[in-house]
């Protein structure tokens, strides 16, 4: 299974300014996602929320792996809690191998 492009990612605007990608480096040059927006301005907020999010992705994920496998490890009672279980499924599908 191939491995997601490793972070950091940035928020960079594209063509006019009204449109973002979510890209690799800070010149935008090493693409990930393009978001486009649909013209309105009060959408053009939604399109930058959503590339912010996605941005952030390798951070959380690897936030989310580290908290879950040292709470696994100091506590390991915890390991059935519906938090962890919810925290594994969400790292399983980011990484592609969920069921």
């Amino acid at each position: 299974m191939a491995q997601h492009t490793p972070g950091p990612w940035f928020v960079v605007p594209y063509g006019d300014h009204s449109d973002y990608v979510v890209c690799s480096d800070t010149k935008g040059d090493f693409r990930i996602c393009f978001m486009a927006t649909p013209g309105t301005q009060s959408t053009w907020h939604g399109i930058f929320a959503n590339a912010r999010l996605i941005a952030t992705a390798p951070q959380l994920l690897e936030a989310l792996e580290n908290l879950t496998a040292n709470l696994e490890h100091a506590f390991p009672a915890l390991a059935n809690l519906e938090p962890l279980k919810s925290a594994r499924a969400a790292i399983a599908k980011a990484k592609g191998s969920a069921q």
